[in-house]
C-alpha cells in the first residue's frame, strides 16, 4: 500500500478550507465588515501546513481525522491571529470605522 501525500493533503486542504469558510463567521452579525476583513486574511490561502500536521497526527494515532477539523481550524486560527496576518488588517479597519 503506498501512501499518496498529494492526493491525502488536497483531501485534508478542502476539508479544512471549507470548515473554516463556512463555521468562523456570523454572516448576518453587526460587525460583519471586521469578519469580512478577517475572512479574507484568514482565508487568503497558504499551505494550511498546521492543520495538516493535526489531521495526519490524528490518522496515524488511528482516529479518525475528520473528528479533528474544529481543533484543526483552532490551531490555523490562532496561529493566523498571533502571527500578526490578521492583526495590521485589523487595527487598519478599527481606524477606518472610528
Amino acid at each position: 500500500m503506498k501512501f499518496r501525500f498529494k492526493e491525502q493533503y488536497d483531501q485534508y486542504l478542502s476539508h479544512i478550507e471549507a470548515f473554516l469558510d463556512q463555521q468562523c463567521f456570523v454572516e448576518d452579525a453587526p460587525q460583519q465588515e471586521l469578519f469580512e476583513a478577517m475572512r479574507y486574511s484568514l482565508l487568503a490561502g497558504g499551505k494550511r501546513l498546521r492543520p495538516v500536521f493535526v489531521f495526519d497526527f490524528c490518522r496515524m494515532c488511528g482516529a479518525n481525522w475528520k473528528a479533528a477539523v474544529p481543533f484543526a481550524a483552532a490551531v490555523e486560527l490562532d496561529a493566523a491571529v498571533f502571527q500578526g496576518e490578521m492583526v495590521a488588517q485589523l487595527i487598519e479597519l478599527f481606524f477606518q470605522l472610528g
